[in-house]
């Protein structure tokens, strides 16, 4: 409790980090001893943030890239519904992308007969699209209100992957 009411306390926080490695070098659950281990070095060195790139690989399938897509899809902020088809020019790849009840859904290898927005590019255009590392642009082929797609594009959120264990 002394390092959550006094973070930059030093001693108690080589304290705690101690007891965590102890825990960690006892603990049998692999998972376990790396969550003891982890929030021992995070007391005594800190958080390293890094710059982030793209994390999702081209290679991914195009499900699972909407799958991904859907849970940082922040739905709280839009009150719409719109079908997305969206084309891979390169590997084939199709998908129908749903909002729907403010959450973002898929149905790889399926095409709406109705969809609002067909979007067409090249794989890994797709993926650094919805992975928010770039914009859209001309290489996206788009029949639609673009408007629509840049408004689910916003709502996309990266998450924070160097966070703290221990502190809040």
């Amino acid at each position: 409790k002394i390092v959550f009411a006094y973070p930059n306390h030093s001693g108690a926080r080589k304290l705690l980090a101690d007891s965590y490695a102890q825990l960690g070098y006892q603990e049998e659950s692999q998972i376990f001893r790396y969550y003891y281990l982890a929030g021992a070095k995070e007391l005594l060195k800190g958080v390293k943030k890094k710059e982030t790139k793209n994390l999702l690989s081209p290679k991914v399938g195009i499900g699972l890239l909407f799958d991904v897509v859907g849970s940082r899809f922040n739905g709280a902020k839009i009150d719409k519904s719109l079908t997305i088809n969206v084309k891979t020019i390169d590997t084939g790849e199709v998908a129908t992308v749903i909002l729907k009840n403010n959450a973002l859904s898929n149905r790889p290898n399926v095409l709406s007969d109705q969809p609002d927005i067909v979007l067409s590019a090249s794989k890994k255009d797709i993926v650094d699209l919805f992975s928010r590392n770039t914009e859209l642009n001309d290489r996206f082929t788009i029949f639609g209100n673009q408007s629509d797609l840049q408004s689910i594009l916003d709502l996309i959120e990266t998450p924070d992957y160097y966070f703290n264990i221990i502190e809040p």
